[in-house]
């Protein structure tokens, strides 16, 4: 029992100090925008890159975040061994992954009221 949970972690202490590694990352990058690229571009006609950029890291941390939750779910399923309920986390994976798809794409009917 203590031999599978000491595989376990130290399986995961990498992944885990990566996510901890990407997470300050992440932050400094938001940081370095928020008071040196923002206060650059603000009243420029480069002033709509700040959102982009601010979006573009926000997504990219959003996918970060759901890859570490399903590699901590499948470390879950490695110690317990519980197929279904790694299927059941795996499909509900592929819902998030299309409503997030549906939830981009630019509709036709959306675009009508620009005109």
């Amino acid at each position: 029992m203590i031999k599978k949970i000491l595989k376990i972690a130290g399986m995961a202490t990498p992944f885990v100090m990566h996510f901890i590694i990407m997470s300050v990352i992440l932050i400094l990058v938001l940081v370095n925008i928020k008071y040196g690229l923002e206060f650059d571009l603000i009243g420029t006609e480069y002033g709509h890159l700040v959102n982009s950029v601010y979006n573009i890291v926000y997504f990219l941390y959003f996918l970060y975040f759901l890859y570490f939750l399903y590699f901590l779910y499948f470390l879950y399923f490695l110690y317990f061994g519980s197929v279904i309920s790694f299927a059941a986390f795996y499909f509900t994976y592929l819902l998030i992954v299309r409503w997030i798809e549906n939830k981009n794409k630019i509709k036709p009917s959306s675009m009508d009221g620009n005109r």
